[in-house]
Formats: C-alpha cells, sequence, structure tokens
C-alpha cells in the first residue's frame, strides 16, 4: 500500500507517480511467479512508461531476472534506454568469455547477463516488422528509436556552424 523512499520517507501508493504505480504492478506480478517458481509467459508493455531513466534501467534489468531460462518476455518500448539496457546486457554475457568474470560481475551481475541466441527484437513501422539484431555484435540497434536524439544534435550543430559563419 506504501512506497518506502530513502530517509524512512513513505508515500502511500495511490499517491505515488503513474510511473510509479506501474512499475509496481510489473515487480508484484514477476515477483509472485518467481517467488512460486512458476513458469509463466509475460509480455509487458511500455514498461518505461512515466519513469526517469535511471528508473527505466532499473526496470529493465529487473525484468530480466523473470527469464531465469524458462519463462519468456514479451517487451515493447519506445525507449532508447530500455534498449540500450538490453545491449549492456547481452554484451556482458559475450565479454564474459574474453575478460575475467569475477571482476566483470563486479560491474553487471551474472543474473542479468542475457545470451543474444535466446533474443530477438524487432522494429514495427507501416505495418511491417523488420529484425534489428545484429548478430555479429549480439546486440540490438537501439537507435532506430531515438531518431529525436540525432534531429536534435544535427539542429543544434546546424545552429553553432550558422553562429561560427559555418553554413552548409
Amino acid at each position: 500500500d506504501q512506497l518506502l523512499l530513502e530517509g524512512d520517507k513513505q508515500v502511500l501508493l495511490n499517491y505515488a507517480s503513474s510511473g510509479q504505480q506501474e512499475a509496481v504492478w510489473i515487480i508484484n506480478v514477476l515477483l509472485y511467479y518467481m517467488m512460486d517458481d512458476r513458469k509463466a509467459y509475460f509480455i509487458i508493455e511500455e514498461p518505461e512508461s512515466h519513469l526517469f531513466p535511471d528508473a527505466q534501467k532499473a526496470i529493465t534489468e529487473f525484468i530480466t531476472l523473470a527469464k531465469n531460462g524458462r519463462n519468456k518476455v514479451v517487451l515493447t518500448t519506445h525507449s532508447p534506454y530500455v534498449l540500450g539496457s538490453i545491449n549492456n546486457l547481452l554484451y556482458a554475457n559475450r565479454v564474459s568469455r574474453e575478460v575475467d568474470e569475477e571482476k566483470l560481475q563486479k560491474i553487471l551481475s551474472k543474473h542479468l547477463w542475457l545470451n543474444f541466441e535466446t533474443l530477438s527484437a524487432y522494429f514495427l513501422e507501416n505495418g511491417a516488422m523488420r529484425d534489428i539484431t545484429d548478430s555479429e555484435f549480439e546486440d540490438i540497434d537501439h537507435e532506430v528509436i531515438d531518431g529525436a536524439s540525432a534531429d536534435i544534435n544535427e539542429t543544434y550543430e546546424a545552429m553553432v556552424a550558422l553562429r561560427h559563419g559555418e553554413e552548409n
């Protein structure tokens, strides 16, 4: 019924933000199945909704705990932070074969690592679906949903160039 915050502060769940309320719901459902060691197929739509990027990373990592080898997770997202977080988990698994695993686990717990062979990622656009995984790098092309950042950066760079008399 309530969220416990730093410094022994509490917030009633019905007064928490919509993002916090949704995240608590996702965590509760996943914990229920994980604690009961029940096999499940989770469909989670936009877990990043209304969450700050740090919280998006945290909820993504928590969701990967639910996979535990038996469960399946379908995740929809519009967040490059979610896909970037998944890429970190994929990369940890990939480099674990090449680095000191104990040191790697200090950076990112082994329980979070994702095996590329068990993952699929698709981008839906105009009724068509395309694979956005890269088997060479064993990751997801997360930039396909972050075109806004490229546009923002290009606009800024064009203005800087204009200011310095370097028109295109």
